[in-house]
């Protein structure tokens, strides 16, 4: 089969099926991680994308911005909107990726829509020859752009953009949202963003824009003066929030199936968002309680069913703050318990910090492979971790990571915890055919009643709720 693997020149088969379609997406993974905004604006562009009257929401942050957009999602469709719904990565299917009324984007249009980038990519470079390196965008550039067109195509009332990496140069960034938002700050990626948390907050603010209102809830003063600056810089309305503040705008709102004290600071984002939505969009406190209570978001502290009435517990702790949230959580639910964890980790990941939290609490340590070519080596990470006077034991195949979970659970131990990376999460939820969000072939998505009928002028509205937010939210 030939998966239309770019070539220099551009040259490659059209996609008719989705193994080619997610094949030729990935070939693009070829081009390198380029951040910048250079040629994601300039693939839009060819499709006059974005649209200016379309509604987003922007999500930045380092941990906990894909439950800030499950929350808004869910609470939004359930209000009547028609949503729209980009992030990554996925877990099982990369339809999940970009969703419309919370369901993956059906085969046949993410075939229709990669063939569409694809002869898009074969004409920039045509037209591009004096920098062909320059002209080719990369994965997430081309998937960014197929979310924005699949979301104008289907009309949604409101998109929500989840950053990829960092947010000043990060391909989303190509958007004008109605609001932004800023998840918490941890040291993650310093290769890219910086080695500070101040200059990761640096990177992140890059999506606050002019008269955009920004919500944010910091933990740290240093964090909280690169927002405010960066909002006074652009006059944009800052909502910021100390995180006992989101906690408290939390309290009763009932969200059953994800777990975690530390969700109660991404609930609050999302309820505080919501807030200065509401009047514009007229929405019905009750329909977003319902929608808040249905959230779904998989392999966050997620009871997994192994079959035979055993049950797992899977988290897609992917850094050292995740794996100290997935401690702490343990350990306030569980006191004084082991548990035996299955593990598999990125290989940029500093093991010392992913690891320290979970010794005091590990009975037993089982590292597998992550089925990318950045995953680290289970031999490497367990010599390592018994270097630290910890047991640790390696298994040769992602494949057996299941095995592993089973056998460990067949010995009588109820206490679990398989973690370390939101792409092992995703293929151990594979494996145990327990598939997140099932796809379709059919092209037909389930509709809502939308609010296009609503001809409120949004931008004003928000600039109105947030300015008086502003002064009482600002520390």
């Amino acid at each position: 089969m030939n998966h239309g693997n770019p070539d220099q020149s551009g040259g490659s088969a059209t996609v008719t099926t989705m193994d080619e379609a997610v094949a030729f997406l990935y070939s693009l993974r070829l081009a390198g991680m380029k951040l910048g905004l250079e040629n994601t604006r300039a693939l839009a562009a060819r499709f006059n994308l974005p649209h200016p009257g379309h509604r987003f929401i922007h999500v930045a942050g380092t941990n906990g911005k894909g439950s800030v957009c499950a929350f808004l999602e869910s609470a939004l469709r359930h209000s009547g909107c028609r949503t729209g719904l980009f992030t990554s990565p996925h877990l099982v299917h990369f339809n999940e990726r970009i969703r419309i009324n919370g369901i993956p984007l059906p085969v046949p249009e993410i075939i229709r829509l990669t063939r569409e980038i694809q002869q898009e990519i074969a004409a920039m470079q045509s037209a591009s020859s004096t920098s062909p390196v320059h002209s080719i965008p990369t994965f997430f550039e081309a998937v960014t752009v197929m979310a924005i067109k699949a979301f104008h195509e289907r009309q949604c009332d409101i998109s929500i953009m989840e950053t990829g990496l960092g947010g000043r140069l990060d391909a989303t960034n190509i958007i004008r949202p109605a609001l932004s938002i800023i998840t918490s700050i941890g040291m993650d990626h310093q290769k890219w963003l910086g080695n500070t948390l101040e200059e990761i907050a640096g990177e992140k603010a890059g999506i606050i824009k002019p008269g955009v209102p920004v919500v944010c809830a910091p933990d740290h003063p240093g964090v909280a003066e690169v927002f405010r600056s960066k909002a006074a810089e652009v006059q944009a309305p800052l909502i910021m929030m100390t995180p006992q503040e989101a906690k408290d705008l939390a309290a009763g709102w009932d969200h059953p199936s994800i777990a975690g004290p530390h969700q109660e600071l991404n609930l609050g984002l999302a309820l505080k968002a919501l807030e200065i939505l509401s009047a514009p969009m007229r929405l019905d406190t009750h329909r977003l309680r319902d929608g808040i209570r249905a959230t779904r978001w998989p392999a966050r502290l997620q009871t997994v069913d192994a079959g035979d009435g055993r049950t797992f517990l899977l988290d897609g702790a992917h850094n050292p703050d995740g794996m100290r949230s997935l401690a702490r959580f343990l350990t306030e639910k569980h006191p004084g318990r082991r548990f035996d964890f299955v593990l598999g980790f990125l290989s940029d990941r500093p093991l010392d910090q992913m690891i320290q939290p979970i010794l005091p609490i590990a009975s037993s340590i089982t590292f597998c492979p992550v089925p990318t070519e950045r995953g680290a080596d289970p031999e490497e990470l367990a010599r390592s971790v018994r270097a630290i006077t910890h047991d640790a034991i390696p298994v040769s195949s992602a494949e057996n990571a299941v095995t592993a979970i089973k056998r460990r659970l067949g010995s009588g131990s109820t206490d679990l915890v398989a973690a370390g990376s939101l792409h092992f999460a995703g293929t151990i939820l594979r494996d145990i055919g327990a598939e997140p969000f099932p796809v379709s072939d059919e092209c037909s998505l389930p509709e809502t009643t939308g609010l296009n009928e609503y001809s409120t002028s949004l931008n004003g509205a928000f600039r109105k709720a947030s300015s008086s937010g502003s002064a009482a939210g600002n520390p």
